[in-house]
């Protein structure tokens, strides 16, 4: 998605002007993004959701099943009403050199662009950079932004931990049908319901105070779209 992202300078992007855009191009090969905790209420509501198969767990919005978004229009405005906040964030993003200063316990980030987005292909828009060596107000609102997200991803990162660690999570092949045909659809994985029933009293007490129980209900209910996405990734592209 991110085709030349750089660590925003105060010297070298000093020229670089934003101007906001409506399409989604970026976003047209994505089948799947990230999602955060705080949003999978919305998402449910137009997106199936699922967790990553592989490694620590990732909520993740389906958007096609065939290198297509089918929540694209060929003119590549976004159908859905709700646009995940990873979608949203672009073409800002924060990057980190993968350290942590000296007695600290978070790693140092720092806000990045991606300058070959067609954001900053204007010298008519808003400064990132002011004269001063300040931020300009597009980087501003973008790192009050991507600090919210960060905020986010560690919240939804102790959330899946948990559904992890209680054995929640199961490995899943649903098939779904196009008409006349049908379609496997795998390499996800979905939460259980029958394990949900056996957790403890104490652990579903906390969870329905903590949210993270309606976060199941959410992804339980979101399932329903499989089968919408499934029939529109075998079907030519949008043409308006």
């Amino acid at each position: 998605m991110y085709q030349k992202p750089q660590v925003l300078d105060k010297k070298t992007h000093a020229a670089l002007r934003y101007t906001p855009q409506n399409g989604y191009a970026f976003a047209r090969n994505l089948t799947t993004v990230p999602l955060l905790a705080g949003e999978i209420e919305l998402a449910a509501a137009h997106y199936p959701t699922v967790f990553s198969a592989q490694g620590e767990p990732t909520l993740l919005a389906v958007l096609g099943l065939a290198e297509q978004n089918v929540y694209l229009t060929a003119a590549d405005r976004w159908t859905a009403e709700y646009i995940p906040a990873f979608i949203r964030r672009y073409p800002f993003v924060l990057a980190n050199d993968g350290k942590s200063e000296k007695g600290a316990d978070t790693e140092q980030y720092y806000l990045a662009v991606d300058t070959a987005a067609p954001h900053f292909q204007s010298d008519k828009g808003e400064p990132l950079i002011l004269e001063n060596g300040e931020l300009g107000a597009p980087s501003v609102s973008a790192l009050a932004f991507l600090k919210t997200f960060q905020e986010g991803l560690m919240v939804t990162h102790a959330a899946l931990k948990e559904f992890e660690s209680t054995g929640i999570l199961v490995a899943k092949t649903l098939t779904v049908k196009d008409f006349d045909a049908t379609k496997t659809i795998g390499g996800f994985r979905v939460i259980d319901a029958d394990k949900v029933k056996a957790l403890t009293d104490d652990v579903l007490a906390k969870w329905a105070r903590n949210g993270m129980l309606a976060m199941i209900h959410a992804h339980w209910s979101s399932l329903r779209h499989l089968n919408k996405v499934a029939i529109a990734s075998g079907q030519p592209d949008k043409t308006n």
